[in-house]
């Protein structure tokens, strides 16, 4: 693994510039898997998950431009590195400061 940063990552926009980016439990995927581990952490912890939607993860961003390819579940962020059929739930994007 090279120590050198790749050009193309969305992570080294936000290391260099003023940028936004987010992770978040997807509640429109695997719907019902991912309610039941909602209720399941809910049990074990004094914190409520919140899980969102893609809109709802999207509005975070208040408008802000997004780096491509937008708000995508995570493994399709980088599918040149192989990790498209990996599957996800988690909404992941990177947006400018303006």
């Amino acid at each position: 693994m090279s120590d050198q940063p790749d050009k193309k990552s969305p992570y080294r926009a936000a290391a260099q510039e003023e940028a936004e980016s987010l992770a978040h439990l997807a509640s429109d995927v695997q719907a019902e898997t991912m309610a039941e581990i909602g209720r399941r952490i809910d049990e074990l912890m004094p914190e409520h998950v919140h899980m969102r939607t893609k809109d709802q993860v999207t509005a975070f961003f208040g408008g802000m431009p997004l780096d491509e390819p937008g708000v995508v579940l995570t493994h399709q962020c980088r599918p040149d590195i192989g990790a498209a059929g990996a599957g996800g739930v988690l909404w992941a994007g990177v947006a400018r400061k303006p």
